[in-house]
């Protein structure tokens, strides 16, 4: 299928596909390895600093390629949720209570919160395996703590040598719907991160194939960057802007599942996650507890408004996880989604809110006064123009301080 744009014609899906997939494979390929006693940060010597910027640059290609599918056509969801004023609920509800949330997503704040200790599921068959082991040592005679010790052994050689595979493989084959609700989790991240503009560099859901890739811990993930993100922390200051797109990526894979299962099971690294840049954000002055949880809950209750309104985006993108496939087949099927959803030439709910954003900036009009035949038309619609401007002027009060809240977002930075 190809694509009518102002330049001519873009590239048909399987074009679109081959372009992403190779632009990630080039990322991913060309990323060179860490330097031995390289500082963590940019250094004066260039080490971690040559690696940081040949990063950028192949971020920045992949970008590119993202962005020029944008611009024609292909990827109309791209970037479609780009500024955080843009999201279901706006910027104007940063403080937001458990009550609150609780009224917005008919969802508690318990549902976003991922248990600490394991899940009931995971204490059961706990209990039970340690049951059977028991009962396995004392029928064979061996001593039930030689076999705890050779298992503490055998989970650290596993995390060592495979990454956590062999653990979390033999979760999925304990929990049969565990897997299901990674995908539906990690379909949370790669949507949001794709609506916000964020380019997806890769999303792996089998854990040997994540446990051959550095970039992954043994388990399923997806690797998104900011491209505004890395140049800010370069720089040495993040504006709330960024804070806030990145935090609604963050929390949108616990956001899913909340929306899909009535709660969230995994998320515990994305909220450490979020938890880590914050606080260390300032030195920890800005960013109390407090805040940090408030910022926590609006940005789950955000992902989870935004994952609603793309429903068929999102189902349709679970379904190409599902099957295994690459990141541009699961770009291509959230287009598939949205076009089901929203037609052609229809409105992406972004593209709404930000026609209602425009409509509502004030307008300089000339209006003559009215003499003759015209003055008893003008008197009679005397009372109608006066509620026009009544609602002209709260319309203006809320832009003015829409806009006040976008300097202040603007002049808000950390270190």
């Amino acid at each position: 299928m190809l694509t009518d744009t102002d330049s001519g014609f873009g590239p048909n899906e399987e074009q679109a596909i081959a372009l992403l997939d190779a632009a990630c494979e080039l990322s991913t390929n060309q990323l060179p390895p860490p330097l031995p006693n390289a500082a963590a940060t940019p250094s004066a010597d260039g080490g971690a600093s040559a690696i940081f910027d040949q990063q950028r640059e192949q971020q920045e290609g992949l970008t590119a390629v993202y962005e020029a599918l944008s611009k024609c056509g292909s990827l109309r969801g791209f970037g479609s949720v780009r500024a955080a004023a843009l999201l279901p609920l706006g910027i104007g509800r940063k403080e937001m209570t458990t009550e609150d949330q609780l009224v917005l997503t008919g969802l508690p704040t318990s549902a976003f919160a991922p248990p600490q200790g394991g899940t009931r599921s995971d204490i059961l068959i706990g209990a039970g395996s340690a049951a059977l082991l028991a009962s396995g040592s004392a029928a064979i005679g061996l001593d039930v703590r030689i076999v705890l010790v050779a298992i503490g052994a055998a989970l650290l050689a596993d995390s060592v040598l495979f990454r956590g595979a062999v653990a979390e493989s033999a979760t999925r084959v304990a929990k049969p719907g565990y897997a299901k609700t990674v995908r539906e989790h990690e379909a949370g991240h790669f949507l949001a991160a794709y609506l916000l503009g964020c380019p997806i560099e890769a999303c792996l859901l089998d854990v040997w194939r994540a446990a051959r890739d550095g970039r992954f811990s043994g388990a399923a993930g997806t690797v998104f960057f900011d491209p505004a993100l890395g140049t800010a922390m370069k720089d040495g200051s993040i504006t709330r802007e960024i804070i806030d797109r990145y935090s609604v990526v963050v929390m949108a894979g616990i956001a899913a599942e909340a929306a899909q299962n009535g709660r969230a099971e995994g998320g515990q690294a994305d909220e450490r996650a979020l938890i880590q840049l914050l606080a260390s954000l300032d030195g920890g002055r800005s960013w109390d507890i407090r805040r940090i949880q408030a910022q926590a809950r609006w940005a789950a209750s955000q992902a989870l408004l935004l994952l609603r309104e793309h429903g068929g985006a999102y189902v349709a993108l679970c379904a190409a996880l599902e099957r295994g496939e690459s990141v541009g087949e699961c770009v291509l099927a959230i287009e598939r989604g949205l076009l089901e959803s929203y037609g052609r030439n229809g409105e992406l709910p972004a593209e709404r809110r930000l026609r209602e954003l425009e409509a509502s900036r004030p307008a300089a009009t000339n209006v003559a006064a009215p003499a003759g035949a015209e003055l008893q038309g003008a008197t009679a619609s005397a009372a109608a123009r006066s509620v026009a401007l009544d609602e002209r002027k709260a319309q203006i009060a809320q832009r003015l301080a829409e806009i006040k809240d976008q300097l202040a977002r603007e002049k808000e930075t950390w270190s």
